[in-house]
């Protein structure tokens, strides 16, 4: 009956207002009491919307043509509407009734709930009054199941990590997820961009049909930010079109790097040499030199020179067949006497454009000059030092299988000091070099974890230098790497250059087809896997107990209801059923395969996976296990 009355109602209240103003008559009106009985409010209760909080109201001299209006605020100034829905809109003066607020974005300490007294035809404000609630670890103020149109998912799985190039160029997208429950008709979804200042941007891409979905997956394209960046903010808000109000929004937070460019340098130009004697220059000695660049440009190259008093520079650099000098390494150059009378020699490395000849940066260091005049009077030795003995570098174990520990250990008799090197790349170039540590004790050892090599040869090498710098001895070794497994998958197009961290592990599992992707159980690993076709895993523990049956009302005609552990999934949490459709064909029992690669390069960035034997002989590989989500691809 009441919502017949209603519509009558509002055309008799707009023909009065036509005649009326927000005058200064009107201006006493207030809201004199907003209130709840509760103390707080249940963090898990408005992350899954279903946070009812009891509220009363009480107003004085409203207008006519007013209404009340109950919103959450949140940090940004954004608000939703929190009214539960009813056949009447018009809201007593005085009252009492029910909000339904949410979980904002971030972690919050307390939600806003305002109520506003506003003209339903100008939208004036004539008074507001807020409430604030703690929020608290819990469920306190649940109301079951949500009833209200609300958003229960919001996710974004971007490829890599985004750069602030792609965001200034316009270039980035982003893949997200949603679901909506509860959703009027006259409701759809708007996807924004909320920036630091507060500002909303829309990021949806141009499309023909406006209306979206309640559970799908998109893409977006999201903007730069002023100032500096180092996450951006993406937002979904369930918009009622009809009355231009917001009942639901959620965030996600996504990092950003900075792509801009930084300044070329060299961030290392030195010599372990202390100092050099003329009748060593005489004879041709080198010293050793160790460099570094730091975001170097394309089409550069780094020379070597020595610079005299007067100006006047030689190249010091020796014969080599690679012409391009590595952004880092360590090397050798020619030394020559300095001129003018000055005490030391001037060592210089430039980085050039080979197009234009040009220097982009440059670093020196001097090197003291020891002349005949200054060691006349240094006692010669009573007798030529004894043959020091040779030196050695060796292996704990060799070969040694990958992911295990090993020791190298060094000695290098009369030597002052050692540095110690790898070549991850198995070539004795200068340019592959990787310092393990350098100024080390002539006697020693070193134990890693060999998770960070290529399977094969790698080689090793020791150098010995003397209190002045010179080198003394030079000893290389080859650790041959083998495997403790052998792969059961062909996946050496991506993985030829490590092994498996063990053999294959067999459990006992199950494996089951849904409308958009699939769900296993690993008894062993004591896990269920829950595959979607756009290539997101979700991993949930098997708490099944034995021996619950679950049962679902609303499985469609031709579909499966999931049954024991999967049953259990889909029973605690109630989208599933959204994302993932419904079994289209019975459990499987099989034997599954486990194999992992756990490894970093050289360069620290993660490289492995874990491979999944299916029962029909195919063969999935999902990425590291962050938060119980990865991602997954088929290998075979």
């Amino acid at each position: 009956m009441a919502k017949h009355v209603y519509p009558v109602l509002l055309a008799l209240l707009m023909a009065v207002a036509a005649g009326i103003q927000p005058a200064a008559a009107q201006t006493d009106a207030r809201i004199t009491s907003f209130s709840t009985g509760f103390a707080s409010i249940g963090r898990d209760a408005l992350a899954e919307r279903t946070a009812r909080v009891p509220v009363t109201w009480m107003t004085e001299d409203r207008p006519l043509t007013a209404n009340l209006v109950f919103e959450q605020v949140f940090a940004d100034g954004s608000t939703i509407n929190v009214e539960l829905p009813r056949d009447v809109p018009f809201v007593s003066s005085n009252g009492e009734g029910v909000a339904a607020p949410v979980l904002p974005g971030g972690d919050p300490d307390e939600i806003v709930l305002r109520v506003m007294l506003r003209s339903i035809f100008t939208g004036f404000v004539y008074d507001t009054a807020e409430i604030t609630l703690p929020v608290v670890d819990g469920s306190g103020g649940s109301a079951g199941n949500p009833t209200t149109p609300a958003l229960t998912a919001f996710a974004a799985s971007p490829a890599s990590p985004l750069t602030t190039g792609e965001l200034a160029s316009g270039a980035a997208s982003v893949p997200v997820s949603w679901t909506a429950v509860n959703r009027p008709v006259t409701a759809n979804l708007v996807f924004e961009q909320v920036l630091p200042d507060n500002r909303v941007v829309n990021v949806e891409l141009p499309r023909e049909n406006a209306w979206v979905n309640s559970s799908d997956v998109g893409v977006v394209a999201p903007v730069l930010p002023d100032g500096d960046v180092t996450q951006i903010v993406l937002r979904v808000r369930l918009v009622d079109l009809l009355f231009n109000r917001t009942f639901d929004q959620r965030y996600v937070y996504l990092p950003v790097e900075d792509s801009s460019p930084q300044p070329t340098q060299i961030t290392n130009f030195e010599s372990p040499a202390t100092s050099i004697t003329e009748s060593e220059i005489n004879s041709g000695k080198l010293i050793d030199v160790t460099w570094s660049v730091a975001n170097r440009p394309a089409n550069t190259n780094l020379v070597f020179e020595q610079v005299f008093t007067d100006g006047s520079i030689i190249n010091t650099e020796l014969p080599r067949d690679v012409t391009i000098v590595p952004s880092s390494g360590w090397g050798a150059v020619r030394t020559y006497l300095p001129t003018g009378g000055a005490g030391f020699i001037r060592v210089r490395v430039r980085l050039i454009n080979l197009s234009s000849g040009g220097t982009i940066t440059s670093s020196q260091f001097d090197l003291p000059v020891m002349f005949a005049d200054d060691t006349a009077t240094e006692e010669p030795t009573e007798e030529p030092p004894e043959d020091p003995g040779a030196a050695t570098l060796t292996f704990s174990a060799n070969p040694a299988p990958m992911y295990s520990t090993v020791t190298v250990a060094w000695d290098v008799p009369g030597a002052n000091s050692v540095n110690l090197n790898w070549y991850p790349d198995r070539v004795w170039l200068p340019q592959n070099l990787v310092q393990i540590g350098n100024s080390l004790a002539p006697q020693g050892s070193h134990t890693f974890t060999l998770n960070q090599f290529q399977r094969g040869e790698v080689p090793f090498q020791v150098v010995g230098y003397n209190s002045g710098g010179g080198r003394t001895a030079t000893v290389e070794a080859t650790l041959q790497l083998t495997c403790a497994g052998e792969f059961f998958v062909d996946d050496l197009e991506r993985y030829d250059f490590t092994c498996p961290v063990s053999a294959p592990i067999e459990s006992n599992a199950a494996y089951q087809p849904f409308d958009n992707g699939f769900m296993i159980w690993d008894s062993v690993a004591d896990k269920i896997y829950v595959g979607h076709n756009n290539g997101q895993l979700m991993v949930f523990d098997d708490n099944w107990d034995g021996t619950t049956e679950y049962t679902f009302e609303d499985v469609p005609s031709g579909r499966i209801p999931p049954a024991r552990g999967f049953g259990k999934v889909y029973a605690d949490n109630p989208n599933m059923a959204t994302a993932s459709g419904w079994p289209t064909a019975a459990e499987q029992s099989y034997t599954l395969r486990r194999q992992q690669i756990d490894i970093v390069d050289k360069y620290g960035v993660y490289l492995g996976e874990t491979y999944l034997s299916l029962p029909d002989g195919r063969v999935l590989a999902h990425s590291l296990i962050l938060n119980n989500t990865a991602s997954w691809r088929m290998v075979q």
